[in-house]
């Protein structure tokens, strides 16, 4: 299964009522394309929304998504990461590359910001 994110954006704001009732209402195109759910971040002024999917590969939540009425949306897979430490909150972080970056990097690079917090 891949790790899928779906960006959505809003005007006018999406309220946690209508997100609820369309969640149910696309639940039989996830179902069909094995699209499952794993989380949501909407942000405070309903704007913009995050979410978090596992599927067998991107089309097929592209597909779920199409069938289920969704007309604007930026969707691509992502794996997620890590850092071991003491913090309990989700956080998703965007980040631009000039260049492709390889994953194994990007979290070399995190673990020793994380190791230099700890000593400061």
């Amino acid at each position: 299964m891949s790790n899928i994110l779906v960006e959505r954006n809003f005007d006018p704001p999406m309220t946690r009522k209508k997100l609820l009732a369309a969640a149910r209402n696309g639940s039989d195109c996830f179902d069909r394309h094995r699209v499952q759910w794993q989380q949501s971040f909407l942000a405070a002024d309903g704007h913009r929304l995050l979410c978090h999917f596992e599927a067998p590969d991107a089309e097929s939540a592209r597909l779920a998504f199409r069938q289920a009425g969704a007309v604007q949306f930026m969707l691509w897979p992502f794996t997620p990461h890590v850092i071991r430490n003491e913090c309990t909150a989700n956080i998703i972080v965007e980040r631009h590359f000039d260049t492709p970056q390889q994953l194994n990097d990007i979290q070399m690079q995190e673990e020793e910001a994380a190791h230099y917090l700890q000593l400061h």
